[in-house]
């Protein structure tokens, strides 16, 4: 799992399509100050959302299935969830057709072994506590 700069760096080189799972429509959140962040470095965000219609501009989904089932392929998802709740995305991911997710990110703070664990099993890197905002301004 990309745990160098280097890999860290070609990942964020290669991706242009982020789901954020957790984005906040509050801007004086970390979620959507990141969002907002990757959207002016030409990203393209999906929100997902349990609430809203739309955030940033962009369709909110209620679902990572539902957003991938709509665009077919995210280059990255980023977690702005607590530990467990990413390990039901991590179940979800691995549910997905093959291809789906290229890899999965929780923020800082956030870890889990599990995670890790399962995503290794289908071949999913994964980043754990990291902020996907502060690496790119750092590695670019």
């Amino acid at each position: 799992m990309p745990k160098s700069d280097k890999a860290i760096a070609l990942l964020l080189q290669n991706a242009k399509t982020i789901a954020i799972c957790g984005l906040s429509p509050n801007p004086q959140k970390d979620s959507f100050q990141v969002a907002q962040y990757l959207q002016e470095h030409n990203f393209t965000i999906t929100p997902i959302y349990p609430k809203e219609e739309m955030i940033l501009g962009e369709r909110v989904y209620r679902s990572l299935s539902e957003a991938v089932a709509d665009k077919g392929h995210f280059d990255i998802v980023v977690a702005f969830r607590n530990a467990k709740a990413c390990e039901a995305l991590a179940e979800e991911i691995v549910s997905l057709p093959s291809g789906s997710v290229g890899a999965f990110w929780m923020q800082l703070g956030i870890r889990s072994d599990e995670v890790a664990r399962r995503l290794g099993e289908h071949n999913i890197p994964n980043v754990q506590d990291k902020c996907i905002k502060i690496e790119y301004a750092r590695l670019n």
